[in-house]
């Protein structure tokens, strides 16, 4: 969904926050903004963003340049529906670029162009946690 996401609403909805909302990380995304939550997750036909992409809810009608491609509703739609989002991807707040820990920290978002140091993440209480210090040097590695 993120090719979509920023091509289309990254300019009004990011560091900028219209309505009170980014649409730059999953947290931005459940979060919402000053209207709500912009996906109830599992729900396409309760989620503002779809609404909002259709042009079927009342008053948000998004991108404001006009409706999106059939496609790429459908996209979103699907995207919402399946529920999965980006739930175990990490943003790296040097340079905001995500990776994915369980893909040996390859950046699967963003401008960073190789892999970043695993870093071990533990979990306490529904917390994430660091373990231990970074495994490993920065960028790819042979045989990694």
């Amino acid at each position: 969904m993120r090719p979509i996401l920023a091509a289309k609403c990254h300019s009004c909805h990011t560091a900028s926050m219209m309505g009170g909302l980014r649409l730059d990380s999953c947290a931005g995304v459940l979060a919402g903004g000053k209207s709500g939550p912009a996906v109830v997750p599992g729900k396409p036909e309760e989620s503002l963003l779809v609404q909002a992409v259709s042009h079927t809810h009342e008053r948000l009608k998004m991108p404001p340049q006009g409706k999106l491609k059939d496609e790429e509703i459908a996209d979103l739609t699907a995207w919402v529906k399946a529920d999965q989002g980006d739930k175990d991807v990490f943003k790296c707040v040097c340079h905001n670029s995500e990776f994915d820990p369980r893909q040996g920290a390859q950046v699967v978002f963003g401008p960073a162009q190789r892999r970043l140091a695993a870093l071990p993440l533990a979990t306490a209480d529904g917390a994430l946690t660091v373990a231990a210090t970074f495994l490993g040097k920065v960028g790819a590695q042979p045989g990694g």
